[in-house]
């Protein structure tokens, strides 16, 4: 089945080639995915957009179709409330400042200008490939200025120059930073005027954002919803404007966490399967999941012993003695104390002891202390089921395989 397809049927109870959904073939104690797993169109994450931190509920179709995107997307005006321009270097002076113009006198020579206030500004949380309007009126300039992105706590440059000139100027800035929460402002640099000038009517339009899950909404039914509060350790899933693909963005500091389940502990057996992408194998310790806290802690992890291969815990290790790939993978986890196995892309990679410790809290994305260990990649699904699902894993293997085509 096409991709294309399988979104315009995002509203349709997935299903293997049995007709099975994956909630009809065994109940999970706490299910995390974009897809509806059980049918209908469920709350599958709540968003907060990079533009002004709004934050919204999306459903699956949501997601799929395109609504998630265009509401992180929504045109955004950017003022300064408190602030006005000033002077910042070159020159001449101006006069009559305020939030949204200012008026240049004559003898301006090579004169910059921007906001005169360190907060607020027009820009805050700035992120990379975030796009911005700037519509400015110019009257009175001998020749060509520029305008562009700045940090105003130290006149750093946060994006290239665009020409302004006389008249109505309507451009689009994208920022280059790998960074976010940093004070920003627009700046007018190169004003020349011999009889003096202004620039009036100056508005900022966030156009494109980023879009950072705060809570992954557990489709199981039991309410095990993981969360993130901070907004610098939310996940992405827009990013610059566009659907991240293959999943949930985690960016090597990112995590979402649950801290207990509402059954409490998930004693041993435990089946986990999960569908995730690394972006490199850097040879470094990263977790998909890791239970909290020490005593129940089942985990899938990138090891970096033996160049990097993939394993599983629950107070013992289990590797499967081969390189990572970068490769998109389902893995299935059976933690059972000496009988526990794991499986990639529906094959059997290592068998025996991994351990007795119970799942009673799950961190997606990091170590149990949530400070280490980050996941660099994507994430699309983590399904944990309180039993042994041997039985079933062929059917669920193939439900999940059959919507992503993995393998």
């Amino acid at each position: 089945m096409h991709l294309a397809l399988k979104s315009a049927m995002s509203r349709i109870p997935y299903t293997n080639k049995v007709g099975e959904t994956l909630g009809s073939i065994a109940d999970s104690a706490a299910a995390y995915s974009l897809r509806a797993l059980n049918g209908g169109d469920p709350m599958v994450a709540r968003v907060r957009r990079s533009s002004d931190d709004a934050e919204k509920d999306f459903t699956a179709s949501d997601v799929s179709g395109g609504a998630l995107v265009d509401w992180v997307n929504e045109d955004i005006v950017h003022t300064m409330d408190n602030g006005t321009y000033a002077k910042h270097s070159g020159t001449g002076t101006i006069s009559s400042a305020t939030n949204t113009g200012f008026i240049i006198d004559s003898g301006a020579s090579n004169l910059a200008v921007w906001s005169s206030e360190l907060s607020p500004n027009f820009i805050l949380n700035t992120s990379l490939g975030n796009t911005y309007r700037i519509e400015c009126t110019v009257s009175g300039l001998d020749s060509n200025a520029s305008v562009r992105i700045v940090n105003r706590a130290d006149g750093s440059v946060l994006s290239t120059s665009y020409t302004i000139s006389n008249g109505t100027n309507t451009i689009l800035i994208s920022t280059d930073l790998s960074t976010s929460s940093i004070y920003a402002t627009i700046q007018f640099n190169g004003l020349n005027s011999t009889s003096g000038g202004s620039i009036q009517n100056i508005t900022v339009t966030q156009i494109k954002a980023d879009g950072h899950v705060t809570t992954w909404y557990d489709q199981s039914g039991n309410g095990n919803n993981a969360t993130q509060s901070t907004a610098g350790s939310q996940p992405k899933i827009v990013d610059g404007g566009t659907l991240v693909s293959d999943g949930i963005e985690f960016d090597g500091a990112n995590y979402l966490f649950r801290d207990s389940f509402t059954q409490g502990n998930l004693e041993q057996p435990n089946t986990i399967l999960s569908v995730a992408k690394m972006d490199s194998n850097d040879d470094q310790n990263r977790k998909v999941y890791d239970g909290n806290p020490f005593t129940g802690r089942n985990m899938l992890f990138l090891s970096p012993e033996g160049s990097g291969q993939f394993g599983i815990y629950s107070g013992d290790t289990l590797l499967t003695g081969d390189t990572a790939t970068s490769d998109k993978h389902l893995f299935t986890a059976l933690y059972n104390s000496t009988s526990s196995e794991f499986f990639i892309d529906g094959t059997s990679e290592v068998s025996g002891d991994s351990g007795v410790y119970s799942m009673d809290a799950i961190v997606i994305g990091a170590n149990h202390d949530k400070a280490s260990n980050h996941w660099l990649g994507k994430i699309q699904e983590v399904i944990i089921y309180d039993s042994d699902q041997s039985s079933n894993r062929t059917a669920i293997e193939t439900n999940i395989n059959n919507y992503y085509d993995i393998y």
